[in-house]
């Protein structure tokens, strides 16, 4: 897979876990654990973010140390969002998640950064 496709896929799962969180919030329910969550390198994306199939001039790119560390923080945040949503405190779990605060902030800048990366590696890719 491209690094454009996986980009694409985790730009994707972004908006998903912003749904499967509001339904976390309502229901004070959810398929995972807060704990789970938290493991950056179990998703789909980090898994492939750490994996060995990303060339190494892709993950020497200052960009990608950034995606890494702010695909953790996300992780971090969605996690103390769903124990909020877990454990019944749904104002504070809803405003986490309101425009614009830093659920929001920190999905737009991972999102963001994840296409620089991408553009950098383009340039990499055809010379420019």
């Amino acid at each position: 897979m491209t690094l454009d496709n996986e980009i694409q896929l985790a730009v994707q799962a972004h908006a998903m876990w912003k749904i499967n969180l509001l339904k976390a919030i309502e229901t004070e329910s959810s398929d995972t654990t807060p704990e789970t969550l938290r493991q950056d390198n179990l998703c789909a994306f980090g898994k492939w973010l750490y994996g060995d199939t990303l060339p190494e001039k892709a993950k020497a790119m200052n960009e990608y140390r950034i995606c890494v560390e702010l695909h953790r923080e996300f992780h971090e945040l969605t996690s103390d969002i769903l124990k909020l949503a877990l454990s019944g405190q749904k104002q504070q779990a809803l405003a986490a998640l309101a425009e614009p605060g830093l659920y929001f902030q920190l999905s737009s800048t991972l999102i963001q950064h994840l296409k620089l990366w991408l553009a950098k590696c383009e340039k990499i890719n055809t010379g420019k």
